[in-house]
């Protein structure tokens, strides 16, 4: 389902599709994403929702985001990430620190924000065995539990879910100074 808002009242707006949309994100008012279960991707041209194919593999995407305009387009499934530079979308591998790089790393992905110079994944854990990880511009940072991402600037960002956090300051992707505060 897709809602749209002219200012005054909600409606419902016509996808063409039956999956379930997890993620919305736009450039312009003709230039919207929407993504969900079953390699769903639309796009809004400002008249009508499109579905489009982008030749990934399957997979159920969670989160779309970009920079802005000029700006990669980000787009992430529970474990893969790839950007869209406007002609061909890549594969992102993640640094796992001593664990090394891997396309598929051992944490359920749940958003992607940041900024056009730090780009931060979020993720949970997959089972009470395994560790949440945090990633800035795909380097493992940490291992906070969170669920989205959102940044005002370079210097401060919100991540929320069970291990919600600040960044106040600091070298983001800099575990030693990078000022991740925990908001309680």
């Amino acid at each position: 389902t897709i809602l749209f808002y002219d200012g005054k009242t909600w409606s419902t707006v016509e996808s063409g599709v039956t999956a379930n949309l997890r993620a919305v994100w736009g450039r312009a008012a003709n230039d919207v994403y929407a993504v969900g279960d079953s390699n769903t991707f639309l796009h809004y041209d400002g008249t009508s929702w499109t579905a489009q194919e982008i030749g990934v593999e399957p997979s159920h995407f969670v989160d779309i985001w970009s920079a802005g305009p000029g700006e990669d387009l980000w787009l992430i499934a529970a474990n893969r990430a790839w950007s869209f530079d406007g002609n061909v979308w890549t594969g992102r591998s993640f640094n796992m620190g001593l664990e090394g790089a891997s396309l598929t790393p051992a944490t359920r992905l749940t958003s992607i924000g940041g900024t056009a110079n730090y780009i931060v994944v979020t993720g949970t854990r997959t089972s009470s065995s395994n560790r949440a990880r945090f990633f800035v511009n795909f380097r493992q940072i940490a291992q906070f539990d969170t669920n989205d991402v959102f940044a005002f600037s370079d210097t401060e960002m919100y991540a929320v879910g069970e291990g919600s956090r600040r960044l106040d300051g600091g070298d983001a992707t800099n575990p030693s100074t990078a000022n991740w505060q925990i908001i309680s």
